[in-house]
């Protein structure tokens, strides 16, 4: 219900969702903090960070809940990586890995696409995100998640065409100024 609420009249729907987010949240009922989070992030501009990352930090387990939850619909349109700094993909991205680590990622798909997978798929997508965006924070979000995770050697890769991509958009050439 919220969430037709929120396409029809986004300003008030924005206000009662976050009503409804801080009252859950300030009970301890995660669950339906997830939920509102889920529907003000993937509706309600500007409204992304101040709602995930608190469910993110505060415990493993809620965590893990929103981001599965979240990941479907973001694996396929990006609403929370358009609406979030380089930096804070960052640290979500950090964050994923420690509640979602790599290492125990299932194997790929062959048919049908569990959440868990999908998810490890967004996770990439992140990173993906970071670098095509050729930007020196870009770059830095980068270069602090390869500092964080050495053991993921590919990321360095990653940064290296990212600071290319971030060369070819920023140089500007040479004027052609008479000399005479």
């Amino acid at each position: 219900m919220l969430t037709v609420v929120v396409t029809h009249d986004p300003a008030a729907a924005r206000t009662i969702a976050e009503t409804l987010f801080q009252e859950a949240y300030t009970r301890g009922d995660y669950e339906q903090a997830t939920v509102v989070a889920g529907v003000l992030i993937t509706h309600a501009p500007g409204a992304s960070w101040e709602y995930i990352w608190p469910l993110l930090a505060q415990d493993d387990a809620s965590g893990r809940e929103l981001l599965l939850r979240l990941q479907r619909a973001e694996a396929f349109e990006h609403a929370l990586a358009q609406r979030l700094t380089l930096g804070q993909i960052a640290d979500l991205f950090l964050r994923v890995v420690e509640l979602f680590p790599p290492a125990e990622d299932p194997p790929g798909p062959s048919g049908f696409v569990s959440d868990r997978q999908l998810l490890s798929i967004w996770r990439s997508q992140l990173i993906t995100f970071l670098q095509q965006r050729g930007t020196s924070e870009g770059c830095e979000a980068l270069r602090t998640i390869s500092l964080a995770h050495p053991e993921m050697g590919w990321i360095r890769w990653v940064l290296v065409d990212a600071e290319r991509l971030m060369r070819r958009r920023t140089w500007s050439g040479f004027s052609r100024r008479k000399s005479w």
